[in-house]
């Protein structure tokens, strides 16, 4: 639908040049002519690009949102293998749809085909960084991987209407390595500090947490949760509060952590960072399936204001017709401004 619009726009737009040329402005037939045909060789060579552009920009592996679709939309980043599944390149929940970046390059030409295609849900786009520690051998890995998506997510602000909310979730293996249910622990602007939450039950802090239910238990998934906070800190949150050589500073408006099983690498990394700490094993339980999406999350995002696709295309016709108006009028200007001449001239000689 926008590129029958621009088809049509750029159509409007040479009629209306060519209504100038031929039915206002004071021009030689030959100069009419010459006119006239560049105008349809420039017409001409503007249809044939988007023609170009459209063929070109044609994604049938993704799956975008619809033009009304009133949740967020998520550019996922990251250690993305396990949110989808098999290869799909999204994924539609209640509350958002999840558009996936397999890899850092991908990322700023999928903000641009969505931001061709679908102008009217940029306000609603966010990125959202994934992150496993167990899908990685060592810190520097991570580090390297961080660095490059970084890199990538800043660039998607060309397309974006300026940097767009990041925020970033850890999946990782409790103690033991299994859980009944995937325990959730996020840091949100609305909310001081760590929140816990389970599904269906309202957020509580951890102190609050922690008075509940076993003291065991709530102990090793303290551990556990200062561990996460740790490697965090010193992979994420305090490399992105930096400014890198040309990366600006990035700032995450969200976070969170996701206690569930998850399908890791040999020697990764959070075994050795859990192995400093404490003699607890995250265990090797397969995965059930894909990690919970992070859609707890999704209202705490920061909205912003964005132009329609509608309005964007209403402002370009009245701005092509308030032109066409107003070179109409000065040539309309010129020409009565002959014919006087031309009318005392002739005055001038009967006198």
């Amino acid at each position: 639908m926008r590129d029958n619009a621009r088809r049509l726009f750029t159509i409007l737009t040479v009629i209306l040049a060519l209504w100038l040329v031929l039915g206002f402005w004071p021009l030689s037939i030959g100069n009419q002519v010459i006119f006239s045909l560049c105008i349809l060789l420039v017409g001409g060579a503007a249809l044939w690009r988007q023609r170009r552009r459209a063929v070109s920009r044609q994604r049938p592996e993704i799956v975008l949102p619809p033009e009304d679709f009133q949740g967020a939309v998520v550019l996922v980043c990251g250690d993305t293998d396990g949110l989808f599944l098999g290869r799909s390149a999204h994924c539609e929940t209640r509350h958002g749809w999840y558009l996936r970046g397999e890899r850092a390059e991908q990322l700023p030409r999928l903000a641009q085909y969505l931001a061709a295609a679908r102008p009217a849900l940029v306000s609603q786009v966010s990125v959202l960084l994934a992150v496993v520690p167990e899908h990685h051998p060592s810190g520097e890995q991570l580090a390297q991987s961080l660095r490059d998506w970084r890199r990538s997510i800043v660039q998607c602000r060309t397309w974006l209407n300026g940097l767009p909310p990041v925020w970033s979730v850890f999946w990782v293996t409790p103690p033991g390595g299994q859980a009944g249910e995937s325990r959730w622990f996020t840091v949100t602007p609305e909310r001081p500090g760590l929140q816990v939450q389970q599904k269906g039950q309202v957020p509580q802090s951890v102190a609050e947490w922690q008075r509940e239910g076993s003291p065991a238990s709530r102990l090793h998934q303290t551990l556990w949760l200062e561990s996460i906070l740790t490697l965090a800190e010193n992979a994420l949150f305090r490399p992105f509060r930096a400014r890198q050589a040309e990366l600006p500073p990035l700032n995450l408006c969200a976070a969170g952590i996701c206690l569930t099983p998850v399908a890791a690498v040999a020697n990764n990394l959070w075994q050795q960072q859990i192995a400093g700490i404490t003699t607890l094993s995250p265990g090797n339980a397969a995965a059930p399936g894909p990690h919970p999406l992070p859609d707890l999350l999704l209202s705490s995002l920061p909205h912003r204001h964005g132009v329609s696709r509608r309005m964007r295309d209403a402002g370009l016709a009245a701005g092509v017709g308030f032109l066409f108006l107003v070179l109409a009028m000065l040539a309309s200007f010129i020409n009565n401004q002959r014919l006087v001449r031309s009318v005392g001239d002739h005055l001038a000689v009967y006198h």
